[in-house]
């Protein structure tokens, strides 16, 4: 049985099972272990469709992890990737003290190509990499944490379920919850928490439809959030959702997240 694995603190890391290393660009490094292949993709930052086209096509039968720990783990590039992987480490708030730390950690733990799944690594990789950056006296912020993939489609759904139910309420000042709920919830540049949001929202929530409509998705939430490290100070889950602070980047009109839920809209008009 997978298990889950939760930490005090630490970053958070992407990582993508591969399936055949010729067919990954140069610049993404593929690892293979016994069980399961990881692709590292160094210090760059992708997008969601930038990372989806660079991600070679998954090999069903070999789980494949990818680690970047300039990515940040958005539901809009886990939703853009489910089909090329499997698992994603990535980091909201990222420190980068080595560039080559990723590779440190990743050489330093060998005995992981002995884990049984993707699950056990990522979250082995996880707590190595928080104790790697962690130093007496240094007040660090960051986050890293594990998507499981197959469990995003779950959170769409109730991201679109939410989206319905907020529009068609007739109770007075949702759409002022709304945003309210997503000024005030824990921020990454043009990005918030996810689960912050939501528990912002079930604060000033009184339409018990949307509410138990918040509930269901902070539970799916931590189903897809399979491993993490934070300060509990940060108030964050781990997963990611697109709330710009000034122009929306054009690109992100593509992604399949906006397509299937019209976020773009729920937020600006809120």
């Amino acid at each position: 049985m997978l298990k889950k694995c939760f930490f005090a603190s630490g970053i958070s890391i992407s990582l993508v099972f591969a399936t055949h290393a010729a067919l990954v660009p140069d610049k993404l490094q593929v690892t293979n272990y016994e069980k399961y292949n990881v692709i590292n993709l160094g210090t760059s930052s992708y997008t969601a469709l930038e990372l989806n086209d660079n991600l070679p096509l998954k090999d069903h039968s070999t789980p494949t992890v990818v680690v970047g720990i300039n990515t940040n783990p958005t539901l809009e590039l886990a939703y853009q990737i489910g089909e090329k992987a499997d698992f994603l480490i990535a980091s909201q708030q990222p420190i980068v003290k080595d560039p080559r730390s990723e590779n440190k950690v990743l050489d330093s733990t060998q005995f992981m190509k002995k884990l049984d799944n993707p699950i056990e690594f990522s979250c082995r990789f996880i707590q190595n990499y928080a104790e790697y950056l962690r130093k007496p006296k240094e007040d660090v912020v960051y986050t890293l944490s594990a998507i499981d993939l197959s469990k995003i489609p779950a959170v769409i759904t109730n991201i679109t379920s939410l989206i319905d139910a907020v529009n068609s309420s007739e109770a007075a000042g949702v759409k002022k919850a709304v945003a309210a709920a997503a000024n005030n919830a824990t921020a990454f540049d043009d990005y918030i928490d996810l689960g912050s949001f939501y528990t912002q929202l079930s604060k000033q929530i009184k339409d018990k439809k949307i509410a138990d409509i918040i509930t269901e998705g902070l539970r799916r939430i931590q189903k897809a959030v399979v491993a993490r490290v934070s300060p509990q100070s940060l108030h964050a889950c781990g997963l990611s959702v697109y709330y710009p602070k000034d122009a929306v980047q054009d690109s992100y009109k593509s992604t399949d997240f906006e397509t299937q839920t019209g976020w773009l809209k729920f937020i600006t008009q809120s």
